[in-house]
């Protein structure tokens, strides 16, 4: 049973990327038809997230035993995952949208998290939603959720870097040369 803080926690996700979804589309932004990439990767999300609790649920013998602390653990990735993303759309200011595009006078970001990774917005979402998949206590549903969610981000990232390299040029190709897209040194 998930305690009512763990499910606050776990549901204060959605909530922050329904907000986001509300209020930060891209006005001014360059022309780039992506909504069916956005509807698609919500959509493969949100199933994996649904088909791993399902799994949890219908496969009770492939659970992981109830460590105490794991449902503290979750927490930490949840909100760490949100912290990070936070700070990556803070940091690029007005010229971050849900929309994939840039905006007129845009430049490659750079410093903060940007100095480490392509995409931080990204990484901190996977490391929320690693977090939410602890909460199944079940490897398969573990990794149908994580490997959903990398499937939506890696079809995200491969839309959005074309359009990036399109509308930034040599200074994005540069600066893809140098970094990773999600986790540092690695991926």
């Amino acid at each position: 049973m998930i305690k009512p803080i763990t499910l606050a926690i776990a549901l204060s996700y959605p909530v922050f990327e329904l907000y986001l979804l509300a209020t930060m589309r891209g006005a001014g932004k360059t022309k780039n038809d992506d909504r069916g990439t956005i509807i698609s990767c919500w959509a493969l999300i949100l199933g994996s997230i649904a088909v791993g609790f399902l799994a949890a649920h219908v496969f009770p013998g492939l659970h992981w035993p109830r460590v105490p602390g794991t449902a503290v653990m979750a927490n930490l990735l949840i909100i760490s995952g949100m912290v990070l993303r936070s700070w990556a759309i803070r940091h690029l200011g007005r010229f971050f949208t849900v929309d994939v595009g840039t905006q007129g006078g845009q430049k490659v970001v750079q410093d903060g998290p940007y100095t480490f990774v392509r995409h931080p917005s990204y990484t901190g979402s996977l490391i929320s939603l690693a977090g939410i998949a602890c909460l199944t206590f079940n490897w398969l549903g573990f990794a149908v959720i994580v490997a959903g969610c990398l499937a939506a981000y890696w079809i995200r990232i491969s839309v959005e870097e074309r359009v990036l390299t399109s509308n930034l040029g040599d200074e994005y190709r540069r600066y893809s040369a140098r970094t990773k897209r999600l986790i540092p040194g690695i991926l």
